[in-house]
């Protein structure tokens, strides 16, 4: 299991269910920090093991009802987080374009995206790199 940092609530390298299980957890700045804390074969088998959840859903679900759920669960947590993914210190926007994270720049297009005008504070973020990459550049000819 993998839980915020920030989260207190609990012991630090595990969490108890509701029924009094307790499951080994590791705690991550971000979800950016998973795969290198879990490496990177360990990070396939995850997302295979994501992937067999998915078809096992679309089994019990009607085909219909997997999109309705799909777009409410995506709306109601980016309206709510999107800020704070976009702005994020080490795995944000501005930090995935300095890095040039080309991957990771693509789920987030690909993610804000279904939304009408999701893409709009990444493109805001996008001009302001741009701009400052702009003026750092015009300052270093300036003083040569």
């Amino acid at each position: 299991m993998i839980k915020s940092s920030k989260d207190t609530r609990y012991v630090v390298d595990s969490v108890v269910t509701h029924n009094g299980t307790k499951f080994p957890c590791w705690p991550l700045p971000d979800l950016l920090s998973f795969k290198h804390k879990i490496g990177a074969d360990a990070y396939h088998k995850a997302k295979e093991c994501l992937k067999r959840e998915r078809d096992m859903v679309a089994h019990c679900l009607h085909s219909s009802s997997e999109s309705k759920l799909l777009e409410k669960v995506q709306n109601e947590l980016l309206s709510v987080y999107a800020t704070q993914l976009l702005e994020k210190e080490h795995s944000g926007c501005h930090a995935l374009l300095r890095d040039d994270k080309v991957d990771d720049l693509s789920r987030m297009y690909r993610l804000f995206s279904k939304f009408s005008r999701g893409l709009d504070p990444v493109a805001n973020i996008f001009k302001q790199v741009c701009y400052a990459s702009a003026i750092e550049t015009e300052f270093q000819f300036e003083s040569k």
